[in-house]
C-alpha cells in the first residue's frame, strides 16, 4: 500500500456503513463452504520461510513460476475451490510480504527479489509445499530467462597472455565474494554489490566480460539450472547479454546482444543492499565525542612511514613456473618484514600542505573531479577468533608425485581432458552455490602439471575466492584454509594482475579475525608496491569500517574522510562519505552529518533508487539538525517504496514526532496509530504506544519533567505501557527507557519502595545504558523520600537494609540529599556503628556550611565523640566550626560539649568559664545544667568559696535526683555537702547528708567503710560516744582486715587506755 507524502494524513476514502454490509453480505453468499476450500498456513524456519496449501482431496496438477521481479505464482488450472480458515499473519516475514489468492492460483508478493524457491508435495493430507530462502542469484532473474556466456573456448597450447576469463569471478559477487580488480593498464569497471553487505569485501574489477547467473526456476518440486554460456563465444553461441536490471516498480528492459562492450561484473551496478543504521551495528543511543576540528580528523603523519621492502626476486622466465620456496619466502618474507618494521598502532594520514606540513581535513568534502556513480563497498562481518591450521601453501613432495601419477606417460595414447571445460564446469557449479563441486573440478586444474600456467593461475585465485564466499561467515574457523589459498595463488606468478586484489583480501579477511598486525602489513603492501591500484583506497574504507564497528567513531571518521579527500576520484567516494556521515552522528557532529548526506545527494542524486535506506539516513540527519519539512520528505519517500519494510514501523513514529515538533498533533496522533495498527510489536509501534500514553514526546526524561506529565488527566495509564514493553519486549531498545519511566511514575505515585527497586533494576539489566545516571538519580530521590518517615518511625533497622541491598545506593552515596546522608549517618550511630556514622559527617565538618544540614552534621558527631570520650576530637569539631552562624541552642551544644573536653583534658582555666556560662543559662537542657552545677561547685571548692559550694551542690544533686542519672555525680554532689557543712563545723548537718550518701550505696561498695568511719567520727564530734563505739565496734568486725577496720580498732583501744589511765591523771582543779 502506497501512502501520499501530505501534510493532512487525515484524508483518506470513506464509504457508507450500509454498503459496506451488503458487500460483505454478497461476498459471503458466493463463498464455497469450507468442507471442500484449500487451507493454506505460513511458518517461518531458520533459513527459510514456508507456505503450505492443503487440498481436502487428491492434490490437483499445478505449476509453480516466477512472474515478476518480487513475485511468482501458484497455478492450479482445476481451481482452487475456495479457501478456507484465518489467513496467516505475515508480519514476522522477512521474504513473504503477501499472499493473494484467486480462484484459479495464488500470487505470492515478495519484499525483495533476492530470492528463490523450492516447491515439493506431500500426501495424507495432500499438501502442496513452497520453501522460500534468500538468494542473492535470484535479484538477476529475468523474464526471458537469458544469460552471457561465461568463458570463450580455449585458445591454442600455446602459452600466451590472454584476457582475463571472467566466469570464475563469478565467486566474487555470488554469496559473499568479493569483486577483484587486477591491476592492469585498461579502463576500470566499477564493482557491484552484494546482496548481504557484510559478507564480503569489494574490490575494484577488471574491465572483462562476467557471466549473469543462471536463472533459477523450479519443476516438479526441483530446481533447475539453466546453462551459463561461455564466456568470450560469439555469434549464436554467445547467446543474449544479460539485460541491466529495472527498478523494483518497473518491468525490465530488453536489451540486445552485446559482443564489443564487456559487462560489468554484476547485472547490477553501483547497488549498495547493505543497511547503513539498522541492523544492529549502529546504536541508537550515541554518546558525543570532542573533536579538535569540527569533522574530528586530527593532523598526523602524512603517510605512515615503512622501510623499503626487500629487492625483489627475478619473475620467472616462463609463465607456467610452478610455485616454489622462492616465490613462496617473498610474500611471507614482506608480510613479516611489515609488522616488524610497523612503528606501532595505526597513525592518521593527512592531507600535505604546499610546505609539506600536514593539514586536517574539514567538514567540507572537496568537490570530486569525476561525475562517474561509484561502486559500493559493504560491510565486513565480526569474527571470532580461533584459528585453524590448514595446509601449507607451497606444493608438497605427495602433491607433486600425484601430479606426475596424474600425467600420462610418453608414447601412451592418452587423451588429454579439455581443462577449459573443467574450469567451465568449475565456474557453473560456483555460479549455483555449489562450492564443493566447483573445489572438485578446481582440484583437477590445480594438480595437474599439463594445465597452462594461465589457466592454472585462475584456477588457484578462483579456488581462493570460492573458499571465501563458502566460509564468509566461519572466517575464525577456516581461517588458515582461505589464507592459505590466496598464498599458494600469489606465490605461483608474484607479478600477477590479481595479486593487488589479492593483497587486498588477505587485509581484510585478517581483519576479520582481528589480526590487526598482519592485516596493516597487508594492506601497506598494497599501498607501496602497487600504489595506482583502484584497491587502494579501499584499504581506507575497511579501516573505517573496521574501527566504526568497534564503536572508535573519531577513527572512523579519519579513515573516511581520508579516502574522500585523497582520492576524489576513487568510485568508493560514495560509500566512504556515506560512512564519514554516519560516524559523525554518533560523534554528535549533526551539522556536519547533514552536510555530507547533502553531499552524497547532490553528487549522486538517484543514489537512493540503487539504495532506498539512504532515504532514512538522509531524514535522520535532517530530523538532528530540526529540518523537520526536508526530513518529512525522505521519510513518506522511503516508506512509500515498502510500506511493510524492516523499518516502517520506525518511519511511521519518526514521522509522529515530527507532527507534534511543527504542532499538528491531529496528523501526530493518525499516524501514531497506524504504526501501532500495523506493527504492534516493533519498536515504531511501541514508540507510538508510549507517544500516545504520554501526549508528548519524551525521550530524555527527568524527574521533574515527567511529574508535570503525570499530573495531567492522561487517558491512558502509562504504567502499563511501561510494564509490557518491559515484560514483552526486554531487548528492545525502548526497554531502558520504559524502565526508567516506571520507575519515576512509581516515584510519583509515592511507592518508594518499588521506585528503589526499578532503579536497581535498570542497573542490573541495561549497565551500559546513557540512560543509567537518571535512573540512579530516581531510586537516590526514593530513599531520600523514604528516610524521612522511616526517621520519625525510629525504624533505623530498615534504613540500614535498604542501605545494604541496593549496590547502587552505597555506589552514590555523594549524589544523596544532605538530608538522607544524616538520616543514613543517624541509623548506623543508633544501631551501634558509630565508625560509619562519621565517615558520612565528618565532609560536611570541613566544607562551607549547608544551613541545617551543617548543624546537623556537628550535633551528630559531637555525640559520637562524647560517646566515646573522644576530648581531642570534640575540641577539633569545634575548631572547625568556629566561623559559622549557629543557633542558639547549637551554640548552646558546642559550649557544654567544650566545657566537658576541657574540663576533662584538666584545662579548668577554659573550662571554668564555660561552667559558669552554661549554669546561668535557663534555656540549658535540666541533665546539662545538673552538670554545669555539679562542675560549678567543684570550682567554688577548689577556690575555698564554701557557700557557693554548698549552693551549687546542693541544687546539682536535687537535679540529678530528680532526673535520676548518673548515680556516681548523685554521691559526689553530697560528699562535697558533707566537706562544706563539716568544715563549717556543722556536724550535725553532716551527719545528715551522710546519712543520705549510705542511702545511695551498700554495704559492698568500696566507699561504705570510710563513709562509716567517718560518721563515728562525726557522731563523736557531736558528743555520742555511745553512737561511735557502736559503729567503730561493728566496723572492726566486719572488716578486721581493712584500713577502715583497722583504724577502727586501734582507735577503740586508744579509747580504753584514755579510760584506763582516766583515774590517775591528777584532777585539774588540784592543779
Amino acid at each position: 500500500m502506497v501512502i501520499a507524502r501530505s501534510d493532512d494524513v487525515n484524508a483518506r476514502t470513506t464509504r457508507r456503513p450500509s454498503c459496506i454490509l451488503i458487500l460483505l453480505s454478497l461476498f459471503w453468499l458466493l463463498l464455497p463452504s469450507d468442507g471442500g476450500a484449500v487451507s493454506y498456513t505460513f511458518g517461518l524456519h531458520p533459513d527459510r520461510e514456508r507456505l503450505v496449501f492443503t487440498f481436502p482431496g487428491t492434490l490437483p496438477k499445478y505449476d509453480v513460476a516466477r512472474t515478476g521481479g518480487r513475485e511468482f505464482s501458484v497455478s492450479i488450472p482445476a481451481g482452487m475451490g475456495g479457501v478456507s480458515g484465518p489467513r496467516p499473519d505475515f508480519g514476522g516475514a522477512a521474504l513473504i510480504r503477501d499472499v493473494r489468492v484467486a480462484p484459479s492460483g495464488a500470487d505470492v508478493r515478495m519484499g525483495t527479489d533476492a530470492f528463490g524457491y523450492v516447491a515439493f508435495t506431500l500426501e495424507n493430507p495432500s499438501r502442496l509445499v513452497i520453501d522460500v530462502f534468500r538468494d542473492p542469484l535470484g535479484a538477476r532473474w529475468r523474464p526471458n530467462g537469458t544469460t552471457p556466456r561465461p568463458r570463450a573456448e580455449a585458445p591454442a597450447p600455446t602459452p600466451v597472455a590472454k584476457p582475463e576469463p571472467a566466469a570464475h569471478k563469478a565467486a566474487a559477487t555470488d554469496r559473499g565474494a568479493a569483486p577483484v580488480t587486477q591491476s592492469t593498464p585498461e579502463v576500470q569497471t566499477p564493482p557491484a554489490a552484494t546482496a548481504r553487505q557484510a559478507d564480503i569485501p569489494p574490490v575494484a574489477p577488471a574491465s572483462q566480460p562476467t557471466p549473469a547467473a543462471p536463472v533459477v526456476s523450479r519443476t516438479d518440486g526441483h530446481v533447475v539450472s539453466g546453462k551459463v554460456a561461455r564466456p568470450g563465444a560469439t555469434g549464436s553461441d554467445a547467446g543474449e547479454s544479460a539485460p541491466a536490471p529495472a527498478r523494483q516498480d518497473e518491468a525490465p528492459a530488453q536489451t540486445a546482444p552485446r559482443q564489443s562492450q564487456p559487462e560489468p561484473p554484476s547485472a547490477t551496478a553501483n547497488v549498495f543492499r547493505g543497511k547503513v543504521v539498522r541492523g544492529g551495528e549502529v546504536p541508537e543511543a550515541r554518546e558525543s565525542v570532542p573533536l579538535a576540528e569540527p569533522v574530528a580528523p586530527a593532523p598526523a603523519a602524512p603517510v605512515a612511514q615503512v622501510p623499503a621492502a626487500p629487492a625483489q626476486a627475478p619473475a620467472p622466465e616462463a609463465v607456467s613456473k610452478p610455485m616454489g620456496e622462492d616465490n613462496a619466502s617473498r610474500v611471507t618474507q614482506d608480510v613479516a618484514d611489515f609488522i616488524r618494521e610497523e612503528s606501532g598502532p595505526w597513525v592518521y594520514r593527512a592531507r600535505l600542505g604546499k610546505d609539506g606540513a600536514p593539514q586536517p581535513p574539514t567538514a567540507e568534502v572537496p568537490a570530486p573531479r569525476v561525475a562517474e556513480e561509484a561502486p559500493v563497498a559493504p560491510r565486513t562481518p565480526d569474527l571470532p577468533q580461533p584459528l585453524v591450521e590448514a595446509e601449507p601453501a607451497n606444493a608438497t613432495e605427495e602433491v607433486a608425485a600425484e601430479e606426475a601419477e596424474q600425467a600420462p606417460a610418453e608414447g601412451t595414447n592418452a587423451t588429454t581432458p579439455d581443462f577449459d571445460e573443467v574450469m567451465l564446469a568449475a565456474q557453473t557449479a560456483q555460479s549455483t552455490g555449489e562450492h564443493d563441486v566447483a573445489l572438485e573440478h578446481l582440484d583437477i586444474l590445480t594438480r595437474d602439471s599439463r594445465v597452462p600456467a594461465e589457466l592454472k593461475e585462475e584456477a588457484l585465485y578462483l579456488k581462493a575466492d570460492i573458499l571465501y564466499s563458502k566460509y564468509s561467515g566461519e572466517f575464525d574457523k577456516h581461517f588458515d584454509e582461505i589464507n592459505g589459498a590466496y598464498e599458494a595463488a600469489m606465490n605461483f606468478n608474484l607479478d600477477s594482475k590479481r595479486v593487488p586484489a589479492a593483497l587486498l583480501k588477505r587485509g581484510v579477511l585478517n581483519l576479520h579475525v582481528e589480526n590487526v598486525p598482519e592485516a596493516t602489513a597487508f594492506f601497506n603492501l598494497l599501498r607501496n608496491r602497487h600504489k595506482n591500484d583502484p584497491n587502494v583506497p579501499l584499504t581506507y574504507y575497511y579501516w573505517g569500517d573496521y574501527h566504526f564497528k568497534k564503536k572508535d567513531y573519531q577513527r572512523a571518521a579519519d579513515e573516511f574522510q581520508y579516502l574522500v579527500q585523497v582520492y576524489p576520484d576513487s568510485p568508493f567516494v560514495r560509500e566512504a562519505s556515506l560512512g564519514l556521515a554516519r560516524s559523525l552522528r554518533e560523534l554528535g557532529y549533526d551539522k556536519q552529518a547533514f552536510q555530507i548526506v547533502d553531499f552524497i545527494e547532490k553528487r549522486w542524486p538517484r543514489y537512493y533508487i540503487e539504495f532506498p535506506p539512504f532515504l532514512q539516513l538522509q531524514g535522520d540527519a535532517a530530523f538532528s539538525v530540526k529540518n523537520y519539512q526536508a526530513a518529512k520528505d525522505y521519510y513518506w519517500a522511503y516508506y512509500n517504496i515498502d510500506p511493510q519494510g524492516d523499518d516502517a514501523d520506525v518511519i511511521l513514529a519518526r514521522l509522529g514526532d515530527i507532527y507534534v515538533n511543527t504542532d499538528k498533533p491531529a496528523a501526530a496522533r493518525e499516524v501514531y496509530e497506524k504504526a501501532i495498527a500495523e506493527f504492534p510489536d516493533r519498536e515504531g509501534g511501541l514508540v507510538s504506544k508510549m507517544r500516545l500514553a504520554e501526549e508528548g514526546i519524551y525521550d530524555e526524561p527527568s524527574v521533574e519533567q515527567m511529574f508535570t506529565i503525570f499530573d495531567r488527566p492522561l487517558n491512558l495509564k502509562p504504567s502499563q505501557i511501561y510494564q509490557e514493553i518491559i515484560a514483552d519486549y526486554p531487548d528492545s531498545e525502548l526497554a531502558p527507557l520504559a524502565q526508567l519511566k516506571l520507575g519515576i511514575w512509581q516515584l510519583w505515585n509515592k511507592k518508594y519502595f518499588d521506585a528503589i527497586a526499578a532503579s536497581r533494576d535498570f542497573a542490573t539489566r541495561y549497565p551500559d545504558s546513557p540512560l543509567l545516571p537518571r535512573a540512579r538519580d530516581v531510586g537516590l530521590q526514593a530513599f531520600s523520600m523514604v528516610v524521612e518517615p522511616l526517621v520519625r518511625e525510629e525504624n533505623y533497622p530498615m534504613i540500614l537494609k535498604l542501605w545494604k541491598d541496593y549496590d547502587f545506593l552505597r555506589d552514590s552515596l555523594e549524589e544523596l540529599s544532605p538530608g538522607a546522608r544524616m538520616a543514613l549517618a543517624l541509623s548506623f550511630w543508633k544501631r551501634g556503628e558509630p565508625a560509619q556514622a562519621l565517615d558520612i559527617v565528618t565532609p560536611f565538618l570541613r566544607q562551607p556550611q549547608i544551613p541545617d544540614v551543617s548543624e546537623m552534621a556537628m550535633s551528630l558527631a559531637l555525640s559520637v565523640y562524647l560517646e566515646n570520650q573522644a576530648w581531642d576530637k570534640v575540641l577539633d569539631v569545634s575548631q572547625a566550626v568556629r566561623n559559622w552562624e549557629l543557633s542558639p541552642d547549637h551554640r548552646r551544644e558546642l559550649r557544654y560539649a567544650q566545657a566537658l573536653a576541657y574540663e576533662n583534658l584538666g584545662d579548668f582555666e577554659h573550662s571554668r568559664p564555660l561552667w559558669a556560662e552554661l549554669g546561668m543559662d535557663t534555656q540549658l537542657d535540666e541533665r546539662q545544667h545538673a552538670y554545669a552545677l555539679y562542675f560549678m561547685a567543684l570550682g567554688a571548692m577548689d577556690s575555698n568559696q564554701l557557700k557557693q559550694a554548698y549552693d551549687y551542690a546542693q541544687e546539682a544533686l536535687e537535679t540529678f535526683l530528680r532526673t535520676g542519672e548518673d548515680k556516681g555525680k548523685i554521691r559526689d554532689s553530697l560528699r562535697m555537702l558533707m566537706d562544706v557543712t563539716e568544715r563549717t563545723g556543722r556536724a550535725g548537718e553532716a551527719l545528715k547528708w551522710a546519712a543520705e550518701y549510705e542511702k545511695n550505696i551498700d554495704s559492698s561498695d568500696p566507699s561504705w567503710p570510710a563513709l562509716r568511719y567517718r560518721m563515728a567520727g562525726l557522731h563523736k564530734k557531736l558528743g555520742d560516744l555511745v553512737e561511735w563505739r557502736k559503729i567503730l565496734e561493728a566496723l572492726s568486725q566486719a572488716m578486721p582486715g581493712s584500713l577502715y577496720g583497722r583504724m577502727a580498732a586501734s582507735d577503740l583501744q586508744l579509747d580504753s587506755l584514755e579510760q584506763a589511765t582516766r583515774p590517775y591523771q591528777p584532777d585539774a582543779r588540784m592543779q
